[in-house]
């Protein structure tokens, strides 16, 4: 019984005194960790940030750029992928001119008539979706 308290209380003893032991571990390594940080912290820099959105135009297998101005007034931005541009999900493999089925099946308006350019409709630029 004496062997059992003394472990409860050694392990009461270290549990207490943990705080202390890992506060006095501090190393001057860093701004934060060195005396007179707090006042430091006080003085607020002032930085602009100024926001620059730049784009180029890529010719010549990447070997020519050109930068261009942004037009701001572009349709359907959000939407990056020409598989979505008529569908909200479609079933593709993932990379562009892959074959793409539209998942909702009462939306499958295909303008083409050759039966295998169907799944590919969506990269196609025809008459009917100009």
């Amino acid at each position: 019984m004496k062997l059992q308290t003394k472990l409860i209380l050694i392990v009461l003893l270290l549990t207490l005194f943990n705080p202390l032991l890992v506060r006095s571990q501090i190393f001057e390594e860093f701004e934060s960790d060195k005396e007179g940080a707090e006042e430091e912290k006080n003085e607020v820099k002032e930085t602009n940030i100024n926001p620059q959105i730049g784009i180029w135009q890529i010719s010549g297998n990447g070997v020519f750029q050109d930068s261009l101005k942004l037009d701001t007034l572009l349709d359907n931005f959000q939407i990056y992928h020409p598989v979505f541009k008529n569908s909200i999900t479609s079933t593709y493999v993932g990379n562009y001119g892959t074959p793409a089925l539209n998942n909702d099946f009462f939306n499958r308006n295909s303008n083409v008539d050759f039966l295998f350019f169907r799944s590919r409709e969506a990269y196609l630029l025809t008459p009917q979706t100009v």
